[in-house]
């Protein structure tokens, strides 16, 4: 096996993990906006049923916007994790490429 061969070899399976970790987070984010979603759509219907309770209708609003500061915290981080990896996936691809002529060149 060739060094240009084991360095190719090297560079897929450093993207093949950077692409699985970019679909997980991906899928996260996914799963908390559905999940939030059906939160929500429960809210609604709890309030719609609960309207004339007053008392129960302030606490319910009160946790709904808890859950909702919340969510998009967590939203936001998620979002600056992907924007880090695929910052980090695109200066390790720039670097990877502008290398390896170098390499063909030298070997």
């Amino acid at each position: 096996m060739t060094p240009v061969v084991a360095m190719t070899m090297v560079d897929m399976l450093t993207l093949s993990m950077l692409t699985v970790a970019i679909v997980e987070m991906l899928t996260m984010l996914t799963v908390e906006a559905l999940a939030l979603m059906m939160v929500e759509m429960l809210t609604v219907e709890a309030l719609a049923m609960l309207a004339v309770e007053s008392q129960i209708l302030l606490m319910l609003v009160a946790l709904w916007e808890m859950l909702r500061m919340r969510m998009t915290q967590v939203t936001s981080l998620k979002e600056n994790q992907l924007r880090l990896l695929l910052a980090t996936t695109t200066c390790c691809t720039m670097s990877v490429l502008q290398v390896r002529p170098l390499q063909v060149l030298c070997c």
